[in-house]
């Protein structure tokens, strides 16, 4: 049921895998900016192109005719008119990317293994609080919260408790 939500996600990561292990990429900062950078620039590049179409050409001519460098032109004029287009790009490829753990997984490898290489991933097991439930130390006082606020819910039935 979830194949067709995973399985796009884990081919693209193992093809990265790929390329980055000829590039020697893989365990760096630099391979996994790259991988989100690609994740997330045709948002940023389909969401500013649709600001600058909307933006009037003339506005920069004008300012370029008053005497405005291009970089003036450019920082007061065209930025400031697509900023909305900006920052809604950011925003779209800072949540595309924020998606992405399977990348991550296959780019930064865990404890010295990469899960695309065959290998174990091996990792310390880290005793939680919530593990204390199964191994016969438990806290009753936790299911007694719980079990109190089921019992002060209203009903969903819609009529007064």
């Amino acid at each position: 049921m979830l194949a067709p939500l995973i399985g796009p996600q884990i081919v693209y990561a193992l093809g990265l895998y790929r390329f980055y292990a000829t590039l020697h990429l893989l365990d760096t900062y630099a391979g996994v900016i790259a991988a989100h950078a690609a994740i997330g620039l045709p948002f940023v590049m389909l969401i500013v192109g649709a600001a600058l179409v909307n933006f009037d050409i003339r506005l920069e001519r004008a300012a370029r005719n008053l005497g405005a460098t291009p970089t003036q032109a450019l920082r007061r004029v065209l930025i400031p008119n697509i900023r909305t287009g900006i920052i809604s790009g950011a925003v779209f490829a800072f949540i595309a990317s924020w998606d992405e753990l399977i990348i991550v997984l296959f780019i930064a490898k865990p404890q010295g293994t990469h899960p695309a290489a065959g290998d174990l991933v091996r990792r310390q097991r880290k005793p939680r609080s919530s593990d204390r439930c199964c191994s016969g130390h438990s806290d009753h006082r936790h299911g007694a919260g719980a079990v109190n606020l089921i019992a002060r819910r209203p009903p969903a039935t819609g009529t007064k408790p």
